[in-house]
């Protein structure tokens, strides 16, 4: 099979090429999660990691990535004492801003960040004191249960 362009010359053939690879680009962007996947009670582990996944842990979880900073990782509810790194928990007010002002992560500047709705999720999550867990079934091991201070042991 032959693919004809049309003569248009080399800037017709570097604008196809352009079109077509933001066009494959902009296919792999992670759409915002839906309203009602946004739960009453966000908890980490089922709520809020997952959004972290598709859109901060590449960079933020251990080893950091990218030229992301050191210090924490995003792929963890709890201090990582091993490597003396803050965990989600202790990055939550900070993640909130970063996620509401589009400065994380960095495909917001081309309106790929976490989306509405997931900005409410990490918001509604901080707001109730980032909780880990609501129930055992939310703890990522089974047999742990879910503490009063709402967190997996």
């Amino acid at each position: 099979m032959t693919v004809r362009i049309p003569r248009t010359g080399a800037l017709g053939a570097i604008l196809l090429l352009a079109t077509t690879a933001l066009t494959a680009a902009c296919s792999n962007a992670i759409p915002d999660i839906s309203a009602s996947d946004v739960p009453a009670k966000p908890v980490f582990w089922t709520d809020v990691l997952p959004l972290l996944d598709d859109h901060c842990n590449l960079c933020h979880s251990r080893p950091t990535n990218y030229g992301a900073p050191g210090g924490f990782r995003l792929d963890q509810y709890a201090k990582d004492t091993k490597h003396n790194l803050r965990g989600a928990q202790a990055m939550a007010s900070q993640l909130e801003e970063e996620i509401k002002g589009d400065s994380m992560p960095p495909a917001a500047a081309w309106g790929d960040g976490v989306g509405k709705n997931g900005k409410k999720l990490i918001a509604l999550w901080v707001k109730q004191g980032a909780a880990e867990c609501n129930t055992a079934d939310d703890c990522p091991d089974a047999g742990q249960t879910c503490t009063t201070g709402r967190l997996c042991q």
